[in-house]
């Protein structure tokens, strides 16, 4: 019976598989072990995926060639538990790692578990510890790091009922950042009462900076699931002390996260609600950031297809308070690239249907309302008709699209629209007219009634770094915002400018070259027309 249930398809499982050994006893007392080169390849463009090892070495831990232990013990029975040690040694393990990108890695690893009937693990009996660990990454290099983890379950939690791990890391050596050492402490809990699981989690991190502050950082999670209902709840705050203590910068206030999901009706919602009092991440800096987000998927059985739809019945972000009139305008807060509100609606629900037998998609219904007032520019432009400091930027991108998910090919209509009132801003701060004034920023339309359109793409020259297909660019260049560049184009005029490509770069590489093919297209052209030949 035992071996039937083993063998029978999707029953191969750790829990069936102990349920056959009545005692084990392995050990593997010499290991090394080369890694050669594995990564995963997404279908559709082409895409190296964020995941892979591209080469290393695991062996024994070893001292002077001799075996400390053995790279791998387990032993026990069925009955008194199965207990598991590792000891190994890792050298410069290259990996691409999610968010990290490719990292190298060397260090030592000891971990050990011990799990009782019904593979329940037994509370402070396990764990994973990682010593002298180095990590290096663009020019970053952290030396004789340490990570420990535990599974120790605090009191007063029963330890039949709940699962705990904690974790405690060192990085004392920072090189080539604007860290120099951070601690990271952390303690997470799950408790089991069926039907219902929930988990609780604590982690503080503090970093000490190359010019003597401290920062601190601190995430505060909660997680339930009842039935088919899943809700996470995340905290997060941070805060940078100079070297007396006082407060001089709060990266983040206040961060609450709220994400969620649900089934009913055969159809899965996820949502997504986040707010900050204020966040102040390098030169982006927000006040009151808010974002809503809800998506639901469904799977549609028509004939013998599967498509799998997913619609977005609500997508708000908004930040830095409400949009203001050019009467109301004065200059905004001195700090930051992002200075004035900042919108992104969408106006009603779009969809988007995929299709895995015809390896198709589809798009519909797009339609995103975009407003970012008070966009600084990082250095001032100054010319005759006065000092650029920032640009206003609104308009919507609709639009629908059929394509295929493999090729890339596909059509329909993707726009980029502007207004007639102006879609590209340029901000001219005015001097006060008396001193006790506040200043004014004067606002100049550059661009008017802009519609970049996409209609269709026949294929992707991945070796141009380009899309193939029908593109067009319209725009009303207005007059008053020329003269401040010294270029007349006449009083009270506008100057129509439409662009239609049939090459559209999708990287800087590629545009680049498709620079140099158009400048030496160009150079040509001129050297036909000197030597009398009509171009």
């Amino acid at each position: 019976d035992g071996f039937s249930s083993l063998f029978s398809p999707g029953s191969l499982n750790l829990k069936t598989l102990t349920s056959l050994i009545d005692s084990l006893d392995l050990e593997s007392r010499n290991l090394d072990l080369t890694l050669g080169h594995t990564e995963y390849l997404s279908k559709g463009l082409g895409k190296t995926g964020i995941f892979a090892l591209l080469g290393g070495r695991i062996h024994n831990r070893h001292e002077l060639g001799i075996p400390l232990e053995s790279a791998l013990k387990i032993f026990g029975n069925k009955t008194d538990g199965f207990e598991g040690k590792l000891g190994l040694e890792f050298e410069d393990i290259v990996a691409r790692l999610p968010l990290l990108g490719e990292v190298k890695l060397s260090g030592e690893l000891q971990a050990q578990a011990k799990v009782q009937k019904g593979l329940s693990l037994v509370p402070d009996s396990s764990g994973l510890r990682i010593d002298k660990l180095e990590i290096k990454k663009e020019g970053v290099r952290i030396s004789d790091a340490s990570i420990e983890i535990s599974n120790a379950v605090p009191l007063p939690y029963d330890p039949k009922k709940v699962t705990a791990l904690k974790l405690r890391a060192d990085f004392p050596v920072i090189a080539g950042s604007d860290f120099i050492s951070m601690e990271v402490e952390g303690e997470m809990v799950l408790s089991k009462q069926s039907p219902d699981q929930l988990l609780t989690g604590e982690l503080q991190i503090k970093a000490k900076r190359r010019n003597g502050n401290q920062e601190t950082w601190s995430l505060k999670l909660k997680s339930s699931q009842h039935g088919e209902q899943s809700d996470v709840k995340i905290a997060v705050n941070s805060s940078e002390f100079n070297t007396h203590g006082k407060i001089v910068r709060r990266p983040v206030q206040n961060l609450n996260i709220e994400l969620s999901q649900s089934v009913e009706g055969g159809k899965t919602r996820y949502g997504i609600h986040a707010k900050a009092q204020a966040l102040a991440l390098g030169d982006i800096q927000l006040a009151a950031p808010k974002f809503d987000f809800i998506l639901d998927k469904e799977i549609l059985p028509i004939f013998q297809d599967k498509i799998v739809r997913y619609s977005v019945p609500r997508f708000r972000f908004t930040a830095n308070g409400t949009p203001v009139s050019l009467a109301e305008r004065s200059l905004f807060p001195r700090r930051g690239l992002l200075r004035g509100p900042i919108r992104l609606v969408s106006q009603r629900p779009w969809t988007l249907e995929i299709n895995e037998q015809t390896r198709t998609a589809k798009m519909s219904r797009l339609d995103l309302d975009f407003l970012a007032q008070g966009i600084t520019l990082p250095k001032p432009l100054t010319f005759n008709g006065g000092t650029v400091s920032g640009v206003d930027l609104s308009g919507k991108l609709q639009g629908y699209w059929r394509m295929n998910y493999d090729t890339g090919v596909g059509q329909g209509k993707i726009s980029l629209l502007g207004s007639p009132n102006g879609d590209f801003h340029l901000l001219i701060p005015q001097p006060p007219q008396d001193p006790g004034d506040l200043p004014k920023i004067m606002t100049v339309p550059l661009l008017s009634n802009t519609e970049w359109s996409i209609t269709r793409i026949d294929g992707i020259d991945r070796a141009g770094q380009r899309l193939i297909g029908d593109f067009k660019l319209g725009t009303e260049i207005d007059s008053a915002a020329t003269r401040i560049f010294d270029i007349d184009i006449g009083d009270d005029m506008a100057l129509e400018l439409e662009i239609n490509l049939k090459h559209l770069p999708y990287t800087k590489s590629g545009f680049s070259k498709e620079m140099q093919r158009y400048l030496h297209f160009i150079a040509a052209q001129n050297a036909k027309s000197k030597s009398g030949v009509k171009p």
